[in-house]
């Protein structure tokens, strides 16, 4: 019995979907014809983009026109969610076009310390032929509402040990007094 019930519990937590971290992100500008740029983007643990939110001028940009990137290098990685409307992976001035970029890298003088996170947006629209880089950009993980199906086989399957094994105290008899 014991036997079936773990090999449920390893089907479940095995077949559990790679979990979802969904930012949102806000630029602002202090040139070019827009003053701020909202949106959110959600990837999964293999750093997919799975979902997107902005638009820009007057388009929307979704999966059908926006991609992921990561890279990695020596002293740290960068990771970019882009959308262009001309197909390429470059920001092209005269076209809705952006590109949100986040990079990790190790500051030599510190080796120990903490490494430098540094954000950038840039986007360009049709009715301007310049790109226009954000002054500040702030990102923010959304937390996640429901625990996923394997924590909660988990916590189930922790639940079920600790209740056998108290029953299993209570079956073995007590030792003859004499």
């Amino acid at each position: 019995m014991i036997r079936y019930a773990f090999a449920a519990f390893a089907a479940i937590s095995m077949s559990a979907p790679a979990a979802a971290a969904t930012f949102d992100f806000d630029a602002r500008f202090t040139s070019g014809p827009l003053a701020r740029i909202a949106g959110s983007y959600t990837i999964d643990d293999f750093d997919r983009l799975t979902a997107i939110d902005l638009v820009i001028g007057d388009t929307r940009f979704d999966l059908s026109n926006s991609e992921a990137a990561t890279s990695s290098f020596i002293f740290g990685s960068s990771f970019s969610v882009y959308g262009t409307l001309d197909g390429g992976s470059f920001l092209t001035s005269g076209i809705d076009d952006f590109e949100l970029s986040i990079s990790s890298m190790i500051d030599l003088s510190d080796i120990l310390g903490p490494p430098i996170v540094t954000y950038g947006f840039a986007y360009a629209t049709g009715s301007s032929q310049d790109m226009v880089s954000a002054t500040s950009v702030i990102i923010t993980e959304r937390a996640a509402a429901v625990p996923e199906p394997a924590t909660w086989a988990m916590m189930i399957s922790g639940f079920g040990a600790v209740g056998c094994a108290m029953r299993r105290r209570q079956w073995r008899g007590h030792p003859a007094q004499a």
